[in-house]
């Protein structure tokens, strides 16, 4: 910055230096056509050009004043309009914890109007999803008072349950998991089912249903839901709907293919029924 300065001061005396050898020239040349003597025209040269060579210092002085006062004013412009993006990002990001929040709110109220449950709502943060697991993190925990087998769910129906909790999050078997098996009721025939994850079926949101009692004939778009018996889901809660009925030779080996109501290719955000 110094050298810089340096320079810019070198060149102008320089400049100055060229201008008043140039006025002195001018000068004693300017009157000729009034046929002045040399001595006339040295006198008016002694007074014009040093007035001309003070005011062009002037002007350079005042040049560098300006700069040196263009950069100040740009230095603090600078700074506010620093302050002012620092505020704005910081207003972004409490206007995104809103939105989050908010979100959450209406995720938690649509499920409480569905099945009238107390719920934790959370955001899903990892998948473990190959040939045979299902599994979701999720970033809520017992700080949250999510306990292990606690139901998880949205308000379109059945998700899993959590099988792992630590302070701040929690593990999910989907119901899409190889190893899942629970019983489900046809809503309108009340006919009772058992539903099972299939390494098949898993990755097209699918489960197999099997004990399928003599003379049902499910047809497309029939729905099930959970029935309540064996302990782990409580009755009521929507798994999906029928998508197609496989007679085999032995009525008893029969099976249905159901289109699980979550699509879970799309899940980022569930809700933990806390309720004892």
């Amino acid at each position: 910055m110094n050298d810089l300065l340096n320079n810019r001061i070198l060149k102008r005396i320089v400049k100055i230096i060229i201008v008043l050898v140039l006025f002195v020239l001018i000068g004693l040349t300017a009157g000729k056509t009034r046929n002045k003597t040399w001595v006339e025209n040295l006198l008016n040269s002694l007074v014009i050009v040093p007035q001309k060579v003070i005011d062009y210092i002037s002007f350079l002085v005042n040049e560098d004043e300006t700069v040196k006062f263009d950069i100040t004013e740009l230095k603090e412009e600078n700074k506010e309009l620093k302050e002012k993006i620092a505020q704005l990002e910081k207003h972004v990001v409490d206007y995104d914890l809103i939105l989050q929040e908010n979100e959450s709110y209406r995720t938690m109220e649509k499920t409480k109007e569905v099945y009238n449950y107390d719920v934790v709502v959370a955001d899903i943060i990892a998948k473990t999803q190959n040939n045979w697991d299902d599994i979701y993190i999720i970033n809520k925990g017992s700080n949250s008072g999510i306990k292990k087998d606690m139901i998880v769910i949205t308000e379109d129906g059945l998700v899993g349950y959590v099988s792992e909790v630590g302070n701040s999050s929690s593990k999910i078997v989907s119901i899409l998991d190889a190893s899942t098996s629970f019983s489900a009721l046809e809503i309108n025939s009340r006919i009772q089912v058992i539903v099972k994850g299939d390494l098949l079926l898993k990755d097209t949101n699918e489960l197999k249903v099997v004990n399928i009692p003599l003379k049902t004939n499910f047809k497309s778009g029939d729905v099930l839901e959970t029935s309540g018996i064996g302990g782990r889901y409580p009755k009521g809660l929507k798994i999906g709907k029928i998508v197609q009925f496989n007679k085999k030779s032995n009525p008893l080996e029969n099976e249905a293919i159901i289109e699980t109501s979550v699509d879970f290719n799309k899940l980022e955000r569930v809700a933990v029924i806390v309720e004892e």
